[in-house]
């Protein structure tokens, strides 16, 4: 996967892992639960109002972030089910939209394959 597609993955999860549970479905606040829980952290890092991560001090950014890996690993271990566009990557890869494809609909040229053979967009 490109650095950059990563990078903007990582900024919604973020975002999402950080939602009031007043804005989601009581399904997706299930999902969050489960996850916060998995950290031993409380839910939202504990913060009482939104905040872009930019501007939140350090200690819950680095909550924030556990959260964020803890929710990757419980997805590639099938603990929990994502959801949205991306839900299918975790376990059919197949699924998953073209990892060359940016915002705005722009595209990075081909590039070749990396030292172990597959490809580096992959």
């Amino acid at each position: 996967m490109h650095a950059g597609v990563w990078f903007r993955l990582l900024r919604c999860l973020l975002d999402e892992l950080s939602l009031a549970g007043s804005s989601i479905s009581r399904r997706s606040q299930q999902l969050l639960k489960q996850i916060w829980d998995a950290t031993g952290a409380p839910v939202r890092a504990g913060l009482a109002v939104w905040q872009p991560y930019e501007n939140l001090e350090w200690p819950i950014q680095e909550k924030l972030l556990t959260a964020a890996a803890t929710a990757l690993s419980l997805a590639a271990d099938r603990l929990i089910q994502p959801r949205g566009t991306l839900a299918g990557c975790s376990s059919n890869r197949a699924l998953c939209p073209s990892t060359t494809a940016t915002h705005r609909g722009h595209r990075h040229p081909t590039r070749p394959n990396g030292p172990d053979g597959r490809s580096w967009g992959r």
